[in-house]
């Protein structure tokens, strides 16, 4: 037996299963060897060297596919030649399949190619070789080469499938998996293999790690951090890298094993959009819902339970796709369909912006017809609009438009949302028209009327996707409300439309820079806006959805807001005689403020779970009404708490249902409430359910009918009077409505003056909570003078004419902005068109109180002038005692608070001169002032109120007195005594100063610290006379300006026996004013003249006082010269009379000099009484006065001269001029007089030597 039949056959003999297990046995193989080696030596004329398949020791190919063969053959011996090769691929006995290859018929080593076929059976086979000497395969067979388990034959690895192994959608920037499922195990699976597909505006998605083993990998990615969200998806890209075995996937060549994954919906980050500016991206704060959870209207949402609604018969509200989380799903494919779902939470709307945006699906229909995003009145339920081309915004024939809407942006697939069709309404521009697939907004309406189109695109903007099977196009819009710069008076909103349908870049798609420029009937911006989304069909229709909604707003609130389960019960507002409720108002609608002692009705309703009206709901059901203050119904209905509350009213009705004359869930139910509720919630229960309403109301009085006070004056004069913001009085209102408990206020703007006061002013005070309906205040402060009235109803005003004292808080359940279920600002008894009573009351009818006087007067605007009876230039700065000087200042009736009282005229003023002739008693004081003689030294003073001073280093602490002197530029401030707060140890303030209108500071300044008072000189104050006049116009009343009062410190009185006066002096005197009027109101006083201790004077000014004289002394001289006679003005200095320096202001004329007592050579005739001159005004305390020399004389004689100053007294001199000088207070006591009442007298003697020269002359 040749040598390769022997080890084919011993090989045959070997099952598959058997020759596996031999493999390991090595007696075996080595028995195997033995063989081989005596064979070979036998005949060895053809040896098979090597052989490679595939240019390896084994290959793995698909069924059926070629391999390449490379064998290499020595050939040695006489029978050394190689014609061709047999070859068989098999796991047992076969035959050979011959390759008739090039002949090699010498000795050598050769190599051939060739190509072989695997088997079509998937397995793993062994190869056999064996060359041969002919032609043919059938001479010459060399020893069989066997290649054991070379050849596996299997399909091609392939992706089985990728599934999405995370929750979709997905957040921004979070991680999510893929499942990569192949059919083989394979091995190369890195993260090469997959390509991330970034679409919309998801950027920076990258792929983090690639783990898994045999079939099964994850893929995880990051997804990336863009703004505005987007889609994501993973694709396998073949690069014949990844293998089973060496089969790479897909078989040979890169690509054919390529597989696209699923995608995911990559929700935006939920903060500001960026294509807003930095600035106001700063002021929003956003909300966002991607949708990813069974159910829309769940609490458990990101922001809160959705409001859905559907009035269509299909009787599918909008929902989360449970196949497909991740989208809100307006409408099915089905026709005629108007659906709304509506945001949770509040957007004020006056002065805040709002972006809305999301991702829009329309498709899997014939393009009809679209959704509306709506804003409307957050104090109505979102009840949507008409179907079809109306979007669920718009009106349409015989149907209401959005309730309350103000605008609603169309996504517009059919085409009719901007066309006046159906019911529709456009002014004349923009006109509209018939524009498929565009986009447009339109505004406010109510009902049938407006909803006007403020603007539109073209058509064709590819807004649906409606031959696809599955969620497309997928846009994204953005819808922007700007009511910055809104106001009532300057009415501006900005609304603008913008869309990105690939990347994040938004396009601008509308822009209407201000609704009211293109429709000037647009209603106001309400107080709140709820933003809903409506989806709309007609005869046509589109799957529509939205995903991954971004709001972003400058403000929202989160009112509670509760949805109808089971029953609930809505004002009979909402229905009509022909009409009943909706389901959006059966769910969300509210119950409006109701009057006590007043029938009303409320519409009750049976709702199923979905939720839908249950038209088939028969049987009694109970209306509970409870008072629910303590909030236990809202926080629990059906908890003991609520249910074991006292019925305030109840009603069990039955409800029918069948034919349209049946109740079919909706029935009618009747109460009267005759006290007063801040919170009433129904209780609606039949046998097996039990629900409470979802809002609440208020039952309130109509008015407060009776009133009593203690201020009960209202005339110019008699008790009681109450001195302006200082004095209490009483107040009472009362309602005749039970368990009133609430506190009533003061209304200012139903404050009216009562005659003749015509300036109105302000009641402080509050009342505490009424007790048996009846609300009392103790203390009640009025700022003004006269009397008040409190305006009540009158039957001929207007119910918003404001009371003057009102609640306004009882109603607060109803009128707060999210619900307005009373009329603000109203006090109205009668409904209104919609329904509704005002929110307030007030008191029944207008109630008069008095008499209000001020609470004191305040003196400023100071100016003292000495000797006022002279015009001395400069000013004097000193007076004599007994000489009149005068106080300028402005009086001001003020109330306790300092402010101005401005009725103090007419009759209404009681500080006015009386008597004949009339006369007003100031009730003069004067008080020595004693300051220190240490100067504060200041540096500035501002024009401020208070003013401020500053002082380096001052010293004083707050409450001091201080003088000021030597100010230069801010002069008003000198010689002014003020009290002072002390800032720090610099500066400090001056009391009751306001100084920003004098002039301002320049240089100098001197501040004096007042020390105690010293004497009370009142006693010897004396008034001359006075002016005051109170405006009853102008600006200035209340204020008496140019207040003037003339007075006089007179000299010490005389004492002792014989009475004597005796000087004083000299005094600095602080004078002071502390005048009554007939109401007892004086003045704030600042100065302490009298005791006890305690200010009890208004100052006037401060002045130095000078018990004056004036002297004239003896001459004598030569007969041939006029005589000069010595004539001082002088002053008490404590010790002595001097010479009055400060006196450049005294004068006397011819006629107050006289000429006596003439003796010897001095005669009338020489000397007659005219026979002098006056010099005028004294010079520093000098005058000048000259006796002219005798016209002849024979002798020498004297003649007497003398001042006629006043009344004189014996004993002691007296002088008869012409005319009197009237200036008592510059006598003295000559002569032996001791009153210092006496006429001052010198004498003129000529002819009489001074020395012995008679006549001197130098001569030089």
């Amino acid at each position: 037996m040749q040598k390769s039949k022997w080890s084919e056959l011993l090989m045959n003999s070997i099952t598959s299963k058997a020759k596996k297990w031999a493999r390991g046995i090595g007696w075996l193989l080595a028995a195997y060897s033995l063989s081989f080696f005596f064979f070979s030596a036998a005949q060895a004329a053809r040896t098979i060297d090597s052989v490679t398949l595939n240019g390896g020791s084994s290959v793995s190919v698909e069924p059926g596919t070629s391999i390449t063969v490379s064998i290499t053959v020595t050939t040695s011996g006489g029978d050394d030649n190689w014609q061709s090769t047999g070859w068989r691929i098999a796991n047992g006995a076969g035959g050979y399949t011959c390759v008739n290859h090039a002949n090699h018929n010498t000795d050598g080593t050769y190599t051939e190619t060739f190509t072989i076929t695997a088997p079509t059976t998937e397995d793993i086979y062994n190869a056999y070789f064996v060359a041969y000497s002919n032609n043919t395969c059938s001479s010459g067979a060399s020893v069989a080469n066997v290649m054991t388990d070379a050849v596996e034959v299997a399909t091609a690895p392939l992706v089985s499938n990728i599934v999405r192994a995370s929750a979709n959608p997905a957040d921004s920037n979070s991680a999510i998996s893929w499942t990569v499922t192949f059919s083989r195990n394979v091995t190369g699976v890195d993260a090469t293999d997959f390509a991330l597909v970034q679409t919309m505006g998801v950027s920076g998605a990258a792929v983090t790690s690639v783990t898994g083993s045999g079939t099964t990998w994850t893929v995880t990615a990051n997804t990336g951090n863009g703004n505005y969200g987007g889609d994501l998806g993973l694709n396998l890209v073949d690069n014949d890298t990844i293998v089973a075995g060496s089969s790479p996937l897909g078989g040979a060549g890169a690509g054919n094993g390529s597989r696209t994954g699923p995608v995911y919906m990559i929700s935006p980050p939920c903060v500001p959009p960026e294509n807003l500016d930095a600035a106001l991206r700063a002021q929003l704060t956003c909300v966002c819902d991607n949708f990813n959870r069974a159910a829309i209207n769940s609490p458990a949402g990101p922001i809160g339970s959705w409001v859905v609604a559907s009035n269509d018969s299909t009787g599918i509200v909008p929902y989360i796709p449970s196949s497909a989380p991740g989208y809100l799903r307006l409408t099915e494919r089905t026709q005629n369909n108007a659906k709304s779902a509506t945001v949770p939470g509040a957007y004020p709307a006056r002065g805040n912006f709002i972006s809305t945006e999301f991702r829009y699906y329309a498709y899997n229909g014939n393009s009809a017809d679209g959704i509306a995003v709506t804003f409307s009145d957050y104090a109505e339920p979102a009840v949507h609009g008409a179907y079809g081309g109306s979007l669920g915004y718009a009106q349409k024939t015989g149907i209401n438009g959005f309730a309350g809407g103000w605008v609603g942006f169309g996504i517009d697939e059919y085409g009719n949302y901007q066309n006046p069709t159906e019911g529709r309404q456009n002014l004349a521009v923009p006109a509209g028209g018939f524009y498929p697939q565009s986009i447009a907004v339109r505004g406010s309406g109510s009902g049938t009327s407006g909803y006007y189109l403020l603007g539109g695109t073209a058509g064709g903007q590819s807004v649906d996707a409606s031959g696809s099977s599955t969620p497309a196009p997928g846009h994204r819009y953005q819808m922007i409300v700007d009511a910055r710069n809104y106001d009532d008076a300057d009415k501006q909103t900005v609304v603008t439309v913008s869309r990105a349908t690939s990347g994040s870049a938004y396009s601008q798609m509308l822009n209407i820079a201000n609704v009211y420029s293109v429709n000037p009937s647009q209603s106001v911006v309400p107080d709140n806006w709820q933003i809903s989304l409506t989806g709309s069909t007609g005869t046509s229709y589109n799957i529509h959805e939205i995903g991954s909604l971004r709001i972003c707003a400058q403000n929202r609130s989160d009112p509670p807001v509760e949805i109808a389960s089971g029953f609930n019960a809505i004002d009979e507002a909402y229905g009509t005689a022909t009409e009943k409720p909706v389901l959006a108002e059966l769910l969300t609608g509210h119950i409006y403020t109701k009057l006590a002692g007043t029938a009303f009705n409320l519409y009750v309703g049976a709702l199923t779970a979905v939720p839908q009206i249950d038209t088939s709901f028969t049987g009694n059901v109970t209306v509970r009404l409870v008072d629910d203050e303590n909030g236990a119904c809202r926080a629990n209905c059906t908890s003991s708490a609520c249910t074991g509350k006292t019925d305030v009213a109840n009603r069990t009705l039955n409800f029918t249902s069948g034919g349209s004359t049946q109740d079919n869930g909706i029935k009618l139910y009747n109460f009267t409430v005759n006290s007063a509720y801040k919170n009433l919630i129904a209780i609606i229960s039949n046998s097996s359910i039990t629900a409470c309403s979802t809002d609440s109301f208020a039952v309130r009085p109509l008015a407060f009918q009776s009133v009593a006070s203690s201020a009960s004056n209202v005339g110019t004069g008699g008790t009681p009077i109450f001195k302006a913001g200082s004095d209490p009085f009483t107040m009472t209102v009362s309602t005749s409505t039970g368990n009133y408990t609430g506190t009533p206020e003061l209304n200012s703007a139903g404050l009216e003056v009562y005659a003749p006061a015509i300036t109105k002013g302000a009641v402080a005070g509050t009342f505490n909570p009424a007790i048996a309906s009846s609300a009392t205040g103790n203390g009640f402060t009025y700022d003004e003078v006269g009397a008040f009235t409190l305006k009540g109803y009158v039957p001929i005003a207007t119910d918003a004419r404001s009371r003057g004292v009102h609640d306004t808080a009882w109603t607060a359940i109803d009128s707060v902005s999210t619900k307005n279920d009373c009329v603000g600002a109203s006090y109205s008894n009668t409904k209104n068109a919609s329904g509704k009573f005002g929110c307030l009351f007030g008191i029944a009818a207008d109630w008069n109180l008095g008499r209000f006087v001020p609470a004191q007067f305040a003196v400023s605007d100071i100016v003292l002038n000495n000797r006022t009876d002279l015009s001395c230039s400069p000013p004097s700065l000193f007076t004599y005692m007994g000489e009149p000087l005068t106080s300028t200042f402005t009086l001001t009736a003020q109330n306790a608070a300092g402010g101005t009282t401005k009725n103090y005229f007419g009759s209404l003023a009681k500080l006015i001169p009386s008597g004949t002739p009339a006369v007003l008693n100031f009730n003069l004081g004067a008080v020595d002032v004693n300051f220190s003689t240490t100067a504060i030294t200041i540096t500035n003073i501002t024009r401020a109120n208070p003013a401020e001073v500053t002082a380096p280093g001052h010293g004083l602490v707050t409450n001091d007195w201080i003088k000021i002197a030597d100010v230069t530029g801010m002069t008003q401030v000198n010689e002014g005594i003020y009290q002072v707060t002390v800032s720090d140890a610099n500066t400090f303030t001056l009391n009751d100063t306001n100084s920003s209108a004098y002039t301002a500071y320049d240089a100098g300044g001197k501040a004096f610290k007042r020390l105690s008072n010293g004497t009370n000189r009142s006693a010897r104050v004396e008034q001359i006379s006075s002016a005051i006049s109170w405006p009853s116009s102008g600006v200035d009343m209340g204020i008496a300006r140019d207040v003037n009062v003339t007075y006089r410190l007179n000299r010490p009185a005389a004492t002792g026996t014989p009475a004597t006066v005796t000087p004083d002096g000299a005094l600095s005197v602080e004078f002071g004013i502390a005048p009554v009027d007939s109401d007892g109101v004086t003045t704030l006083h600042n100065i302490d003249v009298v005791s006890p201790a305690g200010n009890d004077h208004a100052s006037i000014g401060i002045s130095t006082l000078l018990f004056g004289r004036v002297r004239l002394s003896n001459a004598h001289g030569s007969e041939k010269l006029d005589l000069p006679i010595p004539m001082h003005v002088q002053y008490w200095s404590g010790m002595t009379f001097v010479t009055n320096a400060l006196d450049s202001c005294t004068a006397f004329g011819t006629a107050n000099v006289a000429l006596a007592n003439r003796t010897d050579g001095v005669t009338l005739a020489n000397v007659p009484n005219n026979h002098f001159t006056l010099g005028g005004a004294f010079v520093k305390g000098v005058g000048s006065l000259k006796v002219l020399k005798p016209s002849s004389l024979a002798s020498r004689g004297s003649v007497d001269v003398c001042i006629d100053l006043g009344t004189d007294t014996a004993p002691g001199t007296t002088c008869l001029a012409t005319t009197s000088a009237n200036v008592p207070w510059l006598s003295g006591s000559w002569g032996g007089g001791v009153l210092f009442d006496d006429d001052p007298v010198g004498r003129a003697s000529f002819g009489v030597y001074k020395s012995e020269f008679i006549y001197l002359r130098e001569m030089y």
